[in-house]
């Protein structure tokens, strides 16, 4: 069999990356390429983008092996990452979504905070379901921190995404898996910024 060289596909683009679509005979994959930045440095501009995306497949590893389904790293390269292709839609993307499925959101943002992974992005547009297994995707704003604060800030991201009653389920299946703790401290920090905005 003859092996076709990939077809690239843009199929998103986002403030950080560019994600292509590659098709090579039946098989299909994901390639994730750091924007360069015209305003940065060539020199420093690279190896900016090769160190997070370094870092981003390092934090996919590590996110996996604590029990975080996140779409396989198949390889890395400087700016980008080859990625497995997974066919589904993201939460934000469903009708509805169940109780379950909020739950398990809650196991893995818990899970990736006992890790000390911050995710930095954690909504339903960053939670991909792909036939009845739900993924954790786009990793791009990651980082590792021990601080309690940055957990908080983490957690309020999606808190603040959602309504009232799946925001209140969510603390509550969160502060099962992993801190109260660090439900009351996103509290204290969005009442913070509250004051603060009020100012």
């Amino acid at each position: 069999m003859k092996i076709l060289p990939p077809k690239e596909t843009k199929i998103a683009e986002g403030a950080e990356a560019i994600i292509y679509l590659l098709e090579s005979n039946s098989f299909k994959f994901i390639k994730k390429l750091r924007i360069e930045k015209k305003y940065r440095v060539k020199n420093l501009d690279y190896k900016l983008r090769f160190g997070r995306t370094k870092s981003e497949a390092k934090i996919l590893h590590k996110a996996q092996s604590g029990g975080v389904k996140v779409p396989h790293l198949l390889g890395v390269k400087d700016d980008f990452l080859l990625l497995e292709y997974l066919e589904g839609k993201t939460l934000n993307q469903l009708p509805a979504v169940s109780s379950k499925l909020l739950k398990q959101s809650a196991f893995y943002l818990a899970n990736l905070h006992k890790l000390n992974i911050i995710h930095g992005d954690f909504t339903f547009a960053n939670l991909f379901l792909a036939k009845s297994d739900l993924y954790v995707i786009d990793f791009g704003l990651s980082f590792i921190s021990q601080d309690n604060e940055d957990k908080a800030v983490d957690l309020l991201t999606m808190l603040k995404s959602l309504p009232k009653n799946q925001a209140n389920l969510f603390k509550k299946y969160y502060a099962q898996f992993y801190s109260p703790s660090i439900v009351d401290l996103a509290k204290k920090i969005q009442k913070r910024a509250r004051y603060e905005n009020r100012a």
